[in-house]
């Protein structure tokens, strides 16, 4: 029989006042809502929340990396501006791009047709791009175009000019190396094996864009990643050692020594990620990821999060604002631009859980000794809940200034069920209330009592900054004092 360790929850519900503004917008513009019970309530959505979590003074500190889906991108960047040859730049961004994210090594074919698509999306006049890059291809019209027809169909052209042979055989000519005795093409046949296959000079960027630098960017998306991932320092710092390594070896030995470089880190040609190996920072065992093409590299999250809502009935204000000109001409002194901002005002009320024993374990992983991965954890916990009850999403923040802290929090540890409290709102908080914030506390308040007698409770510690809720028995005086409480 499994031993199960009994569970280890921290749960915080708050109560916190958000100034008149708008620090979570939709598409539109418009504050964020939800519907409840028919009655309309304003809500901050989990992403937006986990984001200000993050980049927090109180969470940043203890440990997080980065989350991109660009860094192989950075690595061809930085390896060009030292002066490594195109084509090996471009081997060493696929073993980053490889090995932070996708898992699996492309070969010189399925990364010069990234290029291509790359270069087919980039703009409309790709046509023009590729006939003066190589003047030896004759495009063809796009399928169903009429005669005469300069506009046809751009999906069209796009899938036809990835299937112009020609165009292929051009770029690939551009990789292969001849200096070294070895073939490649594209089409059928025996292929150069990886990385040898990109061991001498190339050019493939440079033709294709020239000096356009937006066009260049758009050919580098052949290096992202599918989806921005959460890297930790250590999975940074494998990328930053290759890229040391690439740049040294260089300067050392030249292509021949780049090689052999690229080699030790992709033997075979299939790299050695540090993903599923290293150990990741609290950001990581907190929030989680999901590597769809590396699941041993997957964590799952200890931290959940809910959609913040109003526990009032939320209203959307429309405010019409002028922007003035600083120099007008011609005698206009009218203002140059005007439009309307959307904001909104309430108490919201917000509540996460982090998984204790799941914390431990994330952050046990890549090596970290139990105990360390012990004392990480308990720090990471009393950082994302100071974080969270000081914390709120930033959109807007500097035309409204929603920096509010929490009124009110109920922490809680130990094995009783993960309870969010949000159900004490299903009523809402009456308009004509004459302290809102001191009805919603009382109202938290009984519900959770209520709670407690059907299905128990964890230790709960209580902590008031509204001075109007009265005194609260056992209440701590600070949310320091109450994390300490809870610590263990």
């Amino acid at each position: 029989m499994t031993h199960r360790a009994p569970a280890d929850t921290v749960q915080a519900n708050i109560l916190t006042f958000v100034p008149f503004g708008n620090p979570n917008r939709d598409e539109e513009g418009h504050p964020k809502t939800m519907t409840v019970c028919n009655i309309l309530r304003g809500r901050f959505s989990p992403q937006s929340q986990k984001a200000a979590l993050r980049s927090s003074s109180h969470l940043g500190p203890t440990g997080c990396g980065i989350r991109s889906r660009n860094l192989a991108i950075e690595t061809f960047e930085r390896l060009g501006k030292e002066g490594v040859p195109e084509r090996l730049s471009f081997a060493a961004a696929e073993i980053v791009r490889a090995g932070l994210g996708n898992g699996q090594l492309r070969t010189p074919r399925d990364s010069i047709e990234a290029v291509v698509a790359a270069l087919l999306n980039a703009r409309k006049d790709w046509r023009d791009t590729v006939t003066t890059a190589f003047p030896q291809i004759k495009l063809k019209a796009a399928k169903g175009a009429k005669k005469g027809d300069t506009q046809g169909d751009e999906s069209a052209e796009a899938e036809e000019g990835m299937n112009v042979p020609a165009l292929k055989a051009a770029i690939a000519d551009m990789f292969s190396p001849k200096e070294t005795g070895l073939s490649y093409r594209i089409g059928k046949g025996a292929e150069a094996s990886w990385p040898a296959s990109w061991a001498v000079g190339g050019g493939v960027f440079a033709a294709l864009s020239g000096s356009d630098e937006d066009l260049s960017k758009n050919l580098m998306t052949a290096f992202q990643a599918d989806q921005p991932l959460l890297f930790s320092t250590q999975e940074i710092r494998w990328k930053d050692d290759i890229e040391h390594g690439v740049i040294e070896a260089w300067r050392t030995g030249g292509p021949a020594a780049v090689g052999t470089k690229l080699e030790s880190v992709a033997p075979g040609g299939k790299v050695q990620s540090p993903m599923p190996k290293e150990a990741i920072d609290v950001d990581i065992a907190l929030f989680g990821r999901m590597v769809p093409s590396m699941p041993e590299a997957t964590v799952e999250a200890a931290l959940s999060i809910d959609h913040s809502m109003t526990v009032g009935e939320f209203q959307i204000e429309a405010d019409f604002f002028t922007a003035g000109e600083d120099r007008p001409r011609d005698g206009n002194d009218k203002v140059g631009h005007m439009g309307h901002s959307f904001w909104g005002t309430g108490i919201h009320h917000r509540y996460i859980a982090i998984d204790m024993n799941l914390l431990r374990a994330n952050l046990a992983k890549g090596g970290r000794a139990p105990s360390d991965a012990a004392e990480v954890a308990e720090r990471a916990m009393a950082a994302a809940t100071v974080a969270f009850a000081t914390t709120l999403p930033r959109g807007k923040s500097a035309n409204s200034a929603t920096f509010s802290p929490a009124s009110f929090v109920m922490i809680e540890r130990g094995g009783a069920p993960a309870t969010n409290l949000s159900v004490a709102f299903a009523r809402v908080i009456s308009p004509d209330s004459r302290d809102p914030m001191a009805a919603a506390i009382g109202q938290l308040r009984e519900y959770k009592e209520a709670l407690t007698r059907v299905y128990g409770s964890g230790q709960v510690v209580e902590v008031c900054a509204h001075p109007g809720a009265g005194v609260i028995p056992g209440a701590a005086p600070s949310l320091a004092a109450a994390l300490v409480a809870v610590s263990r």
